[in-house]
């Protein structure tokens, strides 16, 4: 109520409301970035087994002349027939034993097919055949951490304030994104990927609950449908990035770098009024009105402060009786010094 009264003064939609709602809203830019990443980190790419007699340096074309339909057996695939991407012939003699020829899996790895990506973490992980469950595996640990990050930094961030919450979070996963770009096995990708969904989201839902508790109520309903538009837009971005990197490593590097713009949050984004003023913050609220009304060129009325400080002792009254006897008695031994000295001059 008392942030309502001072909003009347600082104006529905002043600068100080603008670019905290224009940077909140931009929250959404690194949670799209991370939402649809595996679509090209974890890109499938056409594969064969590597022959026994074929160089690690031999590329997926290689050696088509020189026997492929021999050594790898053919598969019918939803109608279409091809050559098995899981099998290979295990005797000398291959095809031309018929019947009676050895079919196993693939002994010496896989060779892929990089004319349109040069590398994924299919392709260097070997997450192909019996693993490539692993794929669909990684995204689901992503959101696993997501729903961790929605739990965990939800109860943090009313315990501990919006704008910690929020910069914890940003510190923590701008250096583990960079460390993705450099992970050498499937685990720790999956365990840093895990993280960065539980701080990724409470990024995401500490920006936004400050954008919708600092902006009038008249303008939330704008506010929360910008987010899912800068979202969008981080979707087209990574498509463009994609289309220009088609390394996995690079690509993620390229999504990292936008995030350290973020740490201008340190000094653009303010602490929620309503949380401070609900958990009796009274001067650190009045601060941030200062501040705002600063920025807004607009002066509010001391009766504004002089409201806020009488409901965090009306609060602070209710949530400690101790605190609230005690002004009481003091008050009243006041009433009655005066009082007494009322009589004596009479």
């Amino acid at each position: 109520m008392e942030y309502d009264a001072a909003l009347e003064h600082l104006g529905r939609c002043g600068r100080f409301q603008k670019i905290t709602a224009i940077a909140m809203s931009l929250v959404g830019i690194p949670a799209g970035f991370n939402m649809v990443a595996m679509t090209f980190l974890g890109a499938m790419a056409d594969h064969r087994c590597r022959l026994h007699d074929s160089s690690r340096a031999g590329g997926y074309a290689a050696n088509v002349t020189e026997g492929l339909n021999a050594s790898i057996p053919w598969e019918n695939v939803g109608g279409t027939w091809r050559l098995s991407q899981c099998n290979m012939y295990m005797d000398p003699l291959g095809a031309e034993a018929g019947e009676n020829a050895t079919i196993a899996p693939c002994e010496y790895g896989w060779v892929y097919d990089r004319s349109q990506y040069s590398s994924s973490i299919v392709t260097e992980f070997d997450l192909v055949c019996d693993k490539a469950w692993l794929t669909e595996l990684a995204q689901s640990i992503y959101m696993s951490g997501v729903c961790v990050g929605a739990v965990l930094f939800g109860a943090l961030s009313d315990r501990y304030g919006r704008r910690p919450i929020l910069l914890l979070c940003l510190t923590v996963q701008i250096p583990l994104m960079f460390a993705v770009a450099f992970a050498t096995d499937y685990v720790t990708f999956v365990t840093l990927r895990f993280i960065i969904g539980a701080t990724m989201n409470g990024f995401l839902y500490s920006g936004i609950v400050i954008g919708t508790e600092v902006v009038h109520t008249s303008m939330r309903t704008l506010f929360g449908m910008s987010v899912p538009f800068t979202m969008v837009i981080s979707y087209i971005m990574l498509g463009a990035l994609a289309y220009c990197f088609r390394d996995w490593r690079t690509l993620q590097l390229a999504m990292s770098i936008p995030l350290v713009f973020f740490l201008s949050y340190w000094w653009l984004a303010p602490e929620s009024p309503r949380w401070l003023l609900t958990n009796r913050k009274s001067e650190e609220a009045k601060a941030v009105i200062r501040k705002a009304a600063k920025q807004n060129g607009v002066e509010i009325p001391e009766k504004i402060y002089e409201l806020i400080d009488q409901a965090g002792e009306q609060e602070d009254s209710l949530t400690n009786p101790g605190k609230g006897i005690e002004r009481n008695r003091v008050g009243l031994m006041v009433y009655k010094g005066r009082h007494k000295q009322q009589e004596e001059v009479t």
